[in-house]
């Protein structure tokens, strides 16, 4: 139901601008073309009215929403939390449609009863002959019901379903019989009860909106305008002279009680002086059809051309009126991060590549290896003793050691010794403190026995001599 009301004001906006324009080139048009494209015209516009649909055949234009400007006067309204404005305002409409129905339908009700109470069938000969002639000349081959009626002034036809044709209790000559029952029975013809039950459904859906109520009572008028052509085409002067002295007749006679969904042959004072000059003006005008057509058009696309800057009537209500406090809406929910790629470390000793492992904290730890990062070297050429120990000066660069000596021969049970077997028959023990390299052992095969002096290369290249 929200949908629906934004939807009927997004068309009333345009239409209002139609309505407008036609009833201010309304006196243009009149001198050019003839009144029955008007009427036509109207009923065009009351149904795209009544009809909440969109027709685009353009990229619609987006209302630009005025901000509205503080003064010192001005005191934001704020209304009472909770209250939902979209539904609230939808609700007024919905209030309004209603009042304005049962107002109408009230009316309609105490008219007919009115009429029940005070009408009388006519049989008069005179009178049934003429409406038989009034009849052939509008073309009317449904049945109806002629009747006297005291409480109205001027003849007209009332009723939706069986409609009847209610005389004022007055002396009329027969030209003037004829004229009125002609002009009656064309409104019967074209079913103009149905027009203006049209018509007054659209105020009803647009209350709201002057324009729409302004639009309707200039309907009305041009249907009148529109029977009375009907009824003097093809006539000469002196019956249009004839059918302007019976509307100043009905004039004098007062117009009484009626009602919106009823037809008469006199309609107003203030447009006798219109009618009179659409009557006695015999000028052939163009029926307008181009003119229609064009405008027809238009009126049907305008309104899917202008939509809303917000999405729902609620949003322009609270963001320029300042009426309710719109809540922040939650955070949209972070997405959950992406996996990237960790970095793969290679170790430029046994060409290994070795994966991080993430215990949660921003450190990595690494595969194990005992084997620590060093350059390559060369190492110097052996000076062999006396009592035939290899003399290896290692210094800091030791990490060779182990592409020299290969697979361990035996080893310590507590991991502080390894003993090595070298190609030309020595033997190299290595000792360990604390998983660190600190003293290598070579032992040449001819010299010496385990007593033997050896010499030690300790880390920092320094000799020493054990016993």
């Amino acid at each position: 139901m929200e949908n629906l009301m934004i939807d009927i004001i997004e068309i009333t906006l345009p239409i209002s601008v139609w309505i407008t324009l036609l009833l201010l080139c309304a006196p243009i048009l009149k001198r050019s073309y003839v009144s029955k494209w008007r009427y036509y015209m109207w009923l065009f516009v009351a149904a795209r009215l009544v009809l909440p649909f969109k027709i685009s055949i353009a990229k619609p234009i987006t209302m630009p929403i005025p901000q509205a400007i503080p003064t010192a006067a001005q005191t934001p309204v704020v209304s009472a939390a909770g209250i939902d404005v979209q539904k609230l305002v939808t609700f007024i409409w919905i209030l309004g449609v209603i009042v304005f129905v049962l107002y109408q339908t009230a009316k309609y009700i105490s008219f007919s009863g009115m009429v029940r109470r005070w009408a009388k069938n006519v049989t008069d000969e005179r009178i049934l002959k003429a409406v038989k002639a009034a009849k052939d000349f509008a073309g009317v081959t449904r049945g109806f019901n002629v009747k006297f009626c005291k409480a109205v002034t001027t003849p007209m036809v009332f009723g939706i379903v069986k409609p009847v044709l209610l005389l004022p209790c007055i002396d009329l000559t027969d030209a003037e019989l004829t004229i009125v029952l002609r002009h009656e029975l064309v409104h019967m013809k074209r079913r103009d009860i149905w027009y203006k039950l049209l018509v007054m459904t659209a105020r009803a859906v647009h209350w709201f909106n002057p324009m729409v109520h302004i639009m309707a009572s200039a309907a009305d008028r041009d249907m009148e305008f529109a029977c009375d052509a009907e009824v003097v085409r093809s006539q000469n002067a002196d019956y249009r002279r004839g059918y302007c002295e019976t509307i100043m007749r009905l004039v004098h006679n007062g117009r009484g009680r009626g009602t919106a969904l009823s037809t008469c042959f006199f309609f107003s004072k203030k447009t006798v002086m219109d009618r009179f000059k659409g009557i006695l003006d015999e000028k052939i005008k163009r029926n307008g059809i181009v003119m229609f057509c064009v405008i027809a058009v238009s009126v049907a696309v305008s309104g899917g051309v202008i939509t809303f800057a917000t999405d729902s009537v609620a949003e322009v209500i609270e963001d320029d009126l300042g009426i309710v406090e719109r809540p922040t809406p939650p955070p949209a929910p972070t997405p959950e991060p992406t996996a990237e790629p960790q970095p793969v470390y290679e170790d430029d000793t046994d060409d290994t590549y070795y994966e991080p492992e993430s215990d949660g904290t921003d450190d990595y730890v690494y595969e194990d290896y005992t084997v620590p990062e060093y350059e390559d070297y060369v190492p110097e050429e052996p000076e062999y003793t006396d009592n035939g120990v290899n003399d290896i000066t290692i210094g800091d660069e030791r990490g060779s050691v182990y592409d020299r000596l290969g697979e361990p021969e035996s080893s310590a049970a507590n991991g502080m010794k390894d003993t090595y077997s070298l190609d030309d028959g020595s033997t190299a023990v290595l000792q360990y403190e604390d998983g660190t390299l600190e003293h290598v052992y070579i032992v040449e095969p001819s010299g010496g026995d385990a007593d033997t002096d050896s010499t030690d290369v300790t880390a920092d290249g320094a000799e020493t001599t054990e016993e």
